[in-house]
């Protein structure tokens, strides 16, 4: 944006910097500086702009690749401007309560150079700091699943799980959350799987190999696995999920690269002395099985769960 405020400033306060780089704002003026019809994007919103630029492109390297173009107009603060011609700081629309009392405003952080373009979240003085701007429109449609939700409830603890029907399959949109003792954490013991038939709700099982590779057959058809199951802001930077089918997948740790879900016991080698695990993760190349998946036997002591219908239900 390049519209002047009271409070606004060019670089090295140049009015010709600004026909370049645009303006630095206020946290305040970001918020109503853009024109009508158009608004100062949340932190989700920039989340789904990478989405998709690393759907096409890699978002570490090239966000110009989908159109983007970034202005590395650094920001000003204590009289002095900063990273200019290095770094892209641009206001959100979010802002949070600090516990010491301390209000400040929500920034996303793209730093540029020869060999890295990639983005950061954090906070910073929205009265003194002053940044720069992107406006996006309001009619825009948030990126991520957009189809509906069915809803279930474990009837032996009450839990309340989404459901999404994906090609002719119903999973749990959610990891499972039945606790098979009192320190249980959402993970399941090799000793817990083997009662496999019991972890799920009523009606519901854990998915054998078959049923996960029928699922990913399915989805590829449409989009790609796991991207499209992939849940939207909380994978590692460089891997996000676009969620498009609306399974929510999230890896084992926030920003994490890599989840595991147990398969059904016994594994398609029946003789196997151990369960069977797929793990959804980074890719790591273009040869089969380096897809951002794999199937395999124990390699952690825990693992998920994600529930699938019974086909007769």
């Amino acid at each position: 944006m390049n519209l002047a405020t009271e409070t606004s400033q060019c670089y090295e306060n140049d009015p010709a910097a600004c026909k370049v780089q645009g303006r630095l704002y206020t946290w305040h003026d970001a918020q109503v500086v853009c024109p009508e019809g158009w608004h100062t994007p949340s932190k989700q919103e920039y989340l789904d702009l990478m989405v998709m630029a690393h759907k096409y492109d890699d978002f570490r390297y090239d966000l110009n690749h989908i159109g983007f173009s970034p202005t590395p107009s650094g920001y000003f603060y204590k009289d002095e401007f900063n990273e200019v011609n290095h770094s892209a700081y641009l206001w959100t629309s979010e802002d949070t309560l600090f516990s010491d009392g301390d209000t400040r405003g929500g920034q996303l952080c793209l730093e540029l150079s020869l060999f890295d373009c990639y983005g950061t979240f954090g906070w910073s003085d929205k009265d003194n700091a002053k940044k720069a701007v992107r406006c996006i429109n309001d009619t825009v449609q948030s990126f991520g699943y957009t189809g509906e939700y069915g809803k279930l409830v474990d009837e032996r603890d009450g839990n309340e799980y989404r459901t999404v029907v994906i090609g002719n399959q119903t999973w749990i949109a959610d990891d499972l959350r039945f606790k098979v003792s009192p320190d249980s954490n959402g993970k399941y013991s090799k000793k817990q799987l083997k009662g496999c038939d019991t972890l799920c709700p009523a009606g519901w099982h854990v998915p054998t190999e078959y049923e996960w590779e029928h699922l990913i057959k399915y989805v590829n058809t449409v989009d790609e696995f796991p991207e499209a199951v992939k849940a939207v802001d909380v994978w590692d930077k460089n891997i996000y999920g676009s969620n498009k089918l609306g399974l929510n997948i999230t890896p084992y740790e926030e920003n994490g690269k890599i989840t595991g879900y147990w398969l059904a016991w016994p594994a398609r080698d029946q003789d196997y002395k151990f369960p069977g695990i797929i793990y959804i993760q980074e890719s790591y190349g273009n040869s089969p099985g380096d897809k951002g998946y794999r199937t395999g036997y124990l390699t952690a002591e825990s693992a998920r769960i994600r529930c699938l219908k019974n086909q007769d239900e």
